[in-house]
């Protein structure tokens, strides 16, 4: 990729003329005029392709045709060691400060953001995203640091940063991030970065080559004694126990996320006309999709015995939610009282309902691919969710759940 400066004889302006720089690869060519130079003709040397010495304001002309030179090649280099190509084009950007080069972490994180919400709307996935951020700022802060420039991240940077979220105290009570939660929150940040070498922000990410061990996932759900033990408590009707107890129940019926309990309306309700039988149909509250994803569910008479509970309850009667509204941070709190209550080890989250229904699946014939598409898991929606001959499997498979409740766990 070469430069090369003249001047445009055909544009004079008051008895000189415009310089113009050529920007030339593989027989492609794109050019641009200097801004406010001029010089006439016989003051340019078309050899060096600078101004004479005798020229009106040689020395700026000189000095702004070296610059684009000099800044040309450090871009070129900065790109050939990154081992990525750069357009004609973008180097004219660069040179005409059109391509903002010199972007800050938080400046580009809004900005990326505020981007992903003007064409996807609030979805939660940029939420966590923005709250990743958050975290990022109080490490920035607790450096004595407003921001720091995206081409000064560099691996201790990063290591820093990971030491930061290690030792982090989320609470009052000194909890701190889980590996996966540090995982997943590195994951964000470099979504981010990544994003800024797309778009020719940044040359290379540098959290490319850092690794994070990412922890071999356990998906725990209740065992049937466990579920049945929880069913039994005896608590007051409607009370704060026994609405997270129902919530909670009916997601271990169903496979549904915390957001999306939280979320359905008796709207979401139909009849499957194949089967006779009640389903949810609803769009699953994701945060990797940015398409909606819709998923089918089947409602067992033992979940409907749950909904029928809260007919006459004001949230159904005046909002037409499922259930009652519950935080889940409250919800996972109360869930560990009722976890002691019952004689239930398990440490219980609102998350192990989604996959209880993955412990009891097998001993109701359920294969993994089957459960799967019950709790709606991505390595399966593709296959499942629009597929109606599959949603009629899952409700053929409903009974035999329904037949294996009633006689273990709870009779409706």
């Amino acid at each position: 990729m070469t430069l090369h400066f003249f001047l445009k004889l055909n544009r004079p302006i008051q008895g000189e003329f415009p310089i113009v720089c050529r920007i030339t690869n593989n027989r492609q060519k794109t050019e641009f005029q200097i801004p406010f130079l001029t010089c006439p003709e016989n003051c340019w040397d078309k050899t060096s392709e600078t101004a004479l010495p005798y020229a009106p304001m040689q020395l700026e002309i000189n000095r702004q045709v070296q610059y684009y030179k000099s800044t040309a090649a450090e871009i070129q280099y900065e790109y050939g060691k990154a081992g990525r190509q750069i357009t004609i084009n973008l180097l004219k950007n660069y040179l005409l400060g059109k391509q903002k080069t010199h972007w800050n972490l938080m400046d580009y994180a809004n900005h990326y953001i505020a981007k992903r919400e003007k064409t996807e709307g609030k979805r939660i996935g940029i939420t966590h995203i923005a709250k990743t951020f958050e975290y990022v700022k109080a490490f920035l802060e607790q450096n004595g640091q407003k921001d720091i420039p995206l081409d000064h991240i560099n691996k201790g940077w990063i290591t820093d940063l990971h030491n930061f979220f290690k030792y982090y105290k989320i609470d009052s009570y000194g909890k701190k991030f889980a590996l996966s939660t540090i995982h997943k929150h590195f994951s964000k940040i470099k979504t981010v970065l990544h994003d800024a070498v797309n778009n020719d922000v940044l040359v290379k990410n540098p959290f490319d080559g850092y690794r994070i061990t990412k922890p071999k996932s356990t998906r725990i759900g209740l065992e049937p004694h466990e579920l049945k033990a929880l069913i039994e408590l005896e608590l007051p009707p409607y009370g704060e126990l026994d609405n997270v107890r129902c919530a909670f129940i009916f997601c271990c019926f169903t496979g549904l996320r915390y957001g999306d309990s939280q979320n359905m309306l008796m709207s979401n309700i139909r009849l499957n006309k194949t089967n006779q039988r009640n389903e949810l149909y609803f769009i699953q509250q994701k945060t990797s999709n940015v398409v909606e994803t819709y998923h089918t569910v089947p409602l067992i008479k033992h979940a409907m015995s749950i909904l029928d509970k809260y007919n006459t309850y004001y949230i159904r009667r005046y909002k037409g939610k499922l259930l009652p509204k519950l935080t889940n941070q409250h919800s996972n709190r109360v869930l560990k009282e009722l976890a002691a209550m019952a004689e239930i080890e398990k440490e219980l989250t609102f998350h192990i309902s989604r996959h209880t229904i993955g412990v009891i699946g097998p001993f109701c014939g359920f294969s993994r691919d089957l459960s799967n598409a019950w709790i709606g898991h991505s390595q399966t929606q593709g296959d499942y969710t629009y597929s109606h001959v599959v949603v009629n499997a899952l409700h053929q498979h409903a009974k035999k759940l329904e037949e294996y409740l009633d006689e273990n766990v709870w009779k409706v």
